[in-house]
């Protein structure tokens, strides 16, 4: 699966669990705001250009901090097993 994900000043997402092993490819810059499980929450800023790898299982909700608009491509790392035919 692959996504292109596009944050507004000050929006979020809504937290979410992510299935699959993911990879974040920045196409701006991202000031990003991760809200964690028990209250955690984490200042990331990613150039454009960057990408990233997170294990499946991540859970967090996603806020653009910056004072510009922020998007990314999102793709999800699925193997054969994961697969339906």
């Amino acid at each position: 699966c692959c996504r292109l994900s596009i944050y507004h000043c000050s929006a979020s997402f809504f937290v979410h669990v992510h299935e699959y092993d993911y990879v974040i490819t920045a196409v701006t810059d991202l000031e990003m705001l991760l809200e964690e499980p028990g209250g955690m929450q984490r200042e990331v800023s990613i150039g454009a250009g960057e990408a990233y790898h997170r294990n499946a299982g991540v859970e967090h909700n996603v806020i653009n901090r910056g004072s510009e608009k922020m998007s990314f491509i999102e793709v999800e790392i699925k193997h054969s097993s994961d697969l339906r035919s």
